[in-house]
């Protein structure tokens, strides 16, 4: 299969996880009628989308620590974008796998997310720790069709999948799912706010579906 038409499935691939990720019914139309035109411009059928390519899949990996507020970014995108990202806790990093036309959308939305996040937070003289989680459960509600619970109790997301992703991740490493880690976060509009801005940024960016 020739790259221009792996992009070109990759793009079809997520207009569909788009829709159905989204709570939007005009957002979720408007991603199918996407892939739609998609297969019809460029002669591809269903089975072929759904065709599992295993040279077309692939993994990165991200550097986040024990930071709890770059694990939920890395969820809330991963779960967006159809892709299945794993927590190392021996080296403290992200493993995430997917289709590799999707890999880089989620590099560019990371490289944007966190560089946002930590602009904001130079003008914060409260818990700046706090104020990215805000932040990034703004950002989630964006993109996630679960809303970020009214609870001062919110738990980690470790895992987040897409199936074909998933399917590709559990046939190269093993995964065990611990116990939910719960952290404390304490109400901040002004942060949850700017969260929502970048997930309507992130969520409305062509990118996002393969586009230059």
């Amino acid at each position: 299969m020739d790259s221009q038409k792996e992009k070109i499935l990759g793009r079809i691939r997520n207009c569909i996880n788009l829709a159905q990720s989204t709570s939007s019914q005009g957002e979720s139309l408007n991603a199918m009628n996407m892939a739609r035109k998609l297969m019809v411009l460029h002669a591809i059928d269903m089975s072929e989308v759904e065709q599992d390519d295993p040279s077309n899949m692939g993994k990165i990996e991200i550097a986040v620590g024990n930071r709890i507020w770059k694990r939920w970014l890395a969820g809330a995108l991963s779960q967006f974008l159809g892709l299945y990202g794993v927590y190392n806790k021996s080296n403290g990093s992200l493993m995430i796998f997917g289709d590799k036309t999707i890999l880089d959308p989620f590099e560019w939305c990371w490289g944007l997310a966190t560089d946002e996040i930590d602009r904001a937070v130079q003008m914060v003289r409260g818990s700046k720790d706090n104020y990215r989680k805000q932040m990034v459960l703004g950002i989630k509600s964006q993109l996630s069709t679960v809303q970020a619970t009214e609870s001062n109790e919110i738990t980690a997301l470790v895992v987040q999948a897409g199936d074909r992703a998933k399917e590709f991740a559990l046939s190269q490493i093993n995964v065990s799912v611990g116990k939910s880690r719960k952290t404390t976060v304490y109400r901040d509009q002004q942060a949850y706010s700017q969260g929502q801005e970048i997930g309507s940024r992130l969520r409305n960016k062509d990118k996002l579906l393969g586009g230059e």
